[in-house]
């Protein structure tokens, strides 16, 4: 800093910029100091139900001391989540999962015994015209349908639970499933596959979850549709594309809580 930082400071703004960071520094690590000493009577004294009527800079100190405590990381991602979402679970690695309470007090606690790999699946035939299915708590709307000759297929308007399919690319049978251990799939956009676990590590999908996500698969041609991603690359419509599937999706419970976030 002192070597390479502090000379580019010097030059672009002058000399008296760096003193201005010193001495806002210094300001900050009084109030940092203040504080915690704060936090800590504040935790001492067993305050309860007046955790929101602190100010924030205290509400941070108060969660980032009981995690130090706890001998977690106090990131501030994981700080802020914590003291903005009361009762609201974070997944610490497998099986560790910590919570703030109302009150204002961290909680740590074991995370519950993630779900045994579920190898149950439905298989159906695709025919013209509505279908439906029900499976797993997911209920599928399908129409699978050809395009007027001559007329490109115009894209399909983003919506929460519907995706459209090149109905040609899937073929005639589809299977619902659960994710299994080496599936692979490759999202729209992305230049090849990739694991699917990999994918729910980046969307933060507790592991326990991922056994209840639904997966659609092309009879024979890879999977196409993962309930909560992006649809697969080798089955979106094209130019060239003669018949279409339209599939609108909806589950019927809500595990995929608020509660279950992870950071």
């Amino acid at each position: 800093i002192r070597r390479k930082l502090v000379p580019i400071i010097v030059k672009e703004f002058g000399a008296g910029a760096f003193d201005g960071i010193l001495r806002s520094a210094e300001i900050s690590g009084a109030i940092a100091d203040w504080a915690e000493v704060e936090a800590r009577e504040w935790l001492s004294e067993h305050a309860r139900g007046c955790f929101d009527s602190l100010p924030v800079p205290l509400q941070r100190s108060v969660v980032r001391a009981q995690l130090m405590d706890h001998k977690i990381e106090a990131t501030f991602p994981r700080t802020e989540w914590l003291r903005k979402n009361a009762e609201g679970f974070l997944s610490l690695g497998l099986d560790v999962r910590i919570k703030r309470n109302l009150s204002g007090f961290v909680e740590v606690s074991k995370s519950p015994e993630p779900l045994a790999m579920n190898m149950s699946s439905l298989r159906f035939d695709l025919l013209d015209g509505p279908q439906s299915q029900d499976w797993a708590g997911v209920s599928i709307r399908l129409r699978r349908g050809s395009f007027e000759s001559g007329k490109e297929p115009l894209p399909i308007r983003r919506a929460g639970g519907l995706e459209r399919f090149d109905a040609d690319a899937i073929g005639d049978f589809v299977t619902l499933r659960h994710w299994r251990a080496g599936d692979r799939f490759q999202p729209i956009g992305m230049k090849s596959p990739v694991k699917l676990q990999d994918l729910f590590v980046d969307a933060k999908i507790p592991a326990a979850h991922r056994r209840r996500l639904v997966v659609a698969e092309a009879d024979g041609r890879g999977i196409f549709w993962v309930e909560g991603l992006r649809i697969a690359e080798g089955f979106k419509l094209q130019s060239t594309s003669v018949r279409y599937l339209e599939w609108r999706w909806e589950r019927g419970d809500a595990f995929l809580a608020a509660e279950h976030r992870t950071c």
